[in-house]
């Protein structure tokens, strides 16, 4: 029975399996670390110990948990906890608040000195509490993504951090908000947790086996939490790769995290080298890639798939143009049946790619609230179309208020013209209280509107295009991005089809966009890192330029191991692309690879 468990471990991975002792397991893209977290724990419960397992994120908890009970066999509930760090440090806190046979002979005799239930303040309630605290201190001179961060490494006591006299001050009006609601934020659960251990009044998981994955990815207070573990006599397996630590600006560990570990406690290094994923092709060009980087731990790779594969760079005058070779080469993919994915260095660069899929009718999934119909310039666009074949109160009030009317002077509008868009006489607007800016705004869009109308019902549809567009653009005021004004007007005006079938078609999209998004196989448009831990046959890596990718706000070293971790997302075939708008990214010569 127990060689059925570890069936199909390579000798690295059932090393790592065995190893009774603290263990380090540095595992490399593609290397199978969920398999052999799985198979270790299902061992040592079918020899009765009892067994926790940390991930980061849910999907990754519940997924390791059902391989592990799948491996192990029926029985071993009580004696298994897996969770996220989150979510294992609520258990410990209110052990009583088990709703599951899952880990019940683990917490049942857990010692805490939490009694009341901890109350968790949402995000939205969270930023308002923010937003006080910056202005009782009068700090104007942060976003609230800065202040955020403040506030995180403050209360995590982040070493090297310096605060300015404002900055302790807003901390301290923060968490007296905090406090007077009787509310903490997700970061006071591991925050109290490891206060109450280090005190000695909560005690640790009562496990002798504890399996943290994606260790590269611990912060300081998460690492004081597997500290505090491994100290009390847990026999803890780190796993990680530091070629893939890429959240720095969450404070990750990274390299310093694992070799921390493995110095403080002696722990046992096992390279999990064995790529199960990628060509030779393609994991030999990331190889070379992450080699560059210095504070790394020197590693191997092994494809074990062998050649077959293929990795290009291409390189285009324009984004268009790279956007449109990129969703035809993932159109035939799916059209093929094969997984393909597009990644970006950030979410904005994939607009474009959005755009050409629309228009060559492949299905696509981008992550949930991504998408170019979500721009309140594309949103603009599409009402004044709309305007033209059937007025609507809400479209017309959008036209306006982009224009800059206050909602005054388009309420007064409304009641003065009714839902008829005409310029009015002088006379018209004597009586109102309409400003003469909104009369002047309403007067040009109304003048406008006349002519478009007319170019619309004798087919004059590139005379509107451009009258159109332009009136628009005259009108952008920041933060407003003409380059999505250019993209909704290409899709929309896609081969000079007749403009009322065609905007039917592109509200279509919009429409059935979430349907579309869960066909197998749907084209994924994700970012770098938004790609981590996922897989496909092909990807497409687009914009590798300087000042793009890698990007200049990020250190050198951190982009090129998100980098390394976008190209090892593809098993057959790799593109990374560029434009003529920058210079190639410096990536591109690193990893060896040359202009088709």
């Amino acid at each position: 029975m127990i060689d059925e468990v570890l069936a199909g471990l390579n000798p690295e991975q059932m090393e790592t399996a065995l190893h009774r002792g603290h263990c380090l397991a540095i595992a490399c893209p593609g290397s199978g670390k969920t398999k052999t977290l799985a198979a270790k724990a299902a061992f040592f419960l079918r020899e009765g110990a009892r067994v926790g397992a940390v991930t980061f994120t849910r999907d990754a908890a519940i997924e390791l948990r059902d391989r592990i009970v799948k491996a192990a066999g029926p029985g071993h509930q009580a004696r298994l906890l897996v969770g996220t760090f989150h979510s294992i440090d609520m258990l410990m806190a209110f052990p009583s608040t088990r709703q599951s046979e899952f880990g019940e002979a683990i917490l049942r005799d857990m010692q805490s000195p939490f009694k009341k239930p901890w109350k968790i303040v949402n995000d939205g309630v969270r930023k308002g509490y923010l937003l006080r605290a910056m202005a009782q201190t009068g700090i104007g001179n942060l976003s609230f993504e800065e202040a955020s961060r403040i506030i995180e490494e403050g209360k995590a006591g982040v070493a090297g951090t310096l605060f300015e006299p404002t900055h302790k001050e807003m901390l301290s009006v923060y968490e007296r908000l905090m406090e007077r609601s009787g509310q903490i934020d997700f970061q006071d659960i591991i925050l109290h947790t490891n206060k109450a251990l280090l005190s000695g009044e909560m005690t640790p998981l009562k496990v002798d086996y504890l399996l943290i994955d994606e260790f590269q990815d611990t912060d300081q207070a998460q690492f004081q939490w597997a500290e505090v573990h491994a100290a009390a006599g847990i026999a803890t397996t780190a796993v990680g790769d530091d070629d893939q630590s890429i959240y720095a600006f969450r404070r990750a560990l990274g390299y310093s995290g694992l070799e921390r570990f493995a110095e403080q406690f002696n722990a046992q290094r096992i390279m999990l080298g064995t790529n199960y994923r990628c060509r030779s092709e393609i994991l030999g060009t990331s190889e070379r890639l992450i080699s560059c980087n210095r504070e790394r731990i020197a590693k191997r790779l092994h494809a074990h798939k062998g050649p077959g594969g293929n990795a290009e760079w291409k390189r285009f005058d324009t984004p268009i143009e790279e956007a449109e070779e990129a969703s035809e080469c993932a159109r035939l993919a799916y059209g093929a049946g094969e997984s393909f994915a597009i990644i970006a260095r950030t979410n904005r660069a994939l607009d474009e790619v959005e755009s050409a899929l629309n228009n060559n009718g492949t299905p696509f999934k981008r992550a949930e609230g991504s998408s170019i119909f979500n721009y309140p310039e594309v949103q603009v666009y599409l009402a004044l179309l709309r305007s033209l074949t059937k007025p609507a109160v809400r479209d017309v009030d959008q036209v306006l208020a982009w224009a800059g009317m206050s909602e005054d002077d388009i309420a007064d509008i409304h009641r003065l013209f009714g839902n008829t868009i005409r310029m009015g006489a002088k006379g018209d607007f004597v009586d109102s209280r309409i400003s003469d800016h909104g009369r002047d705004i309403w007067r040009s869009f109304a003048d406008h509107h006349i002519k478009w109308s007319m170019n619309q019902k004798n087919g004059n549809f590139r005379m509107n295009r451009i009258g159109i567009r332009d009136w628009l653009l005259d009108h952008l005021k920041k933060p407003g991005n003409p380059k999505r004004i250019e993209l909704i007007d290409r899709l929309l005006y896609d081969n000079d089809k007749v403009i009322e079938p065609r905007l039917k078609e592109v509200m279509d999209m919009e429409r059935s966009r979430k349907e579309k998004a869960s066909v197998p196989n749907a084209v994924a448009l994700i970012t770098a890192h938004g790609s981590k831990g996922l897989e496909y046959d092909r990807v497409w890596i687009i914009r590798a330029e300087e000042g793009i990718f890698p990007d200049e706000e990020s250190s050198l070293e951190e982009e090129r191991r998100l980098m390394f971790v976008a190209m090892t997302r593809a098993k057959e075939k790799l593109w990374v692309s560029s434009t003529n708008e920058k210079l190639p990214s410096v990536f591109l010569k690193e990893c060896g690879l040359h202009p088709c």
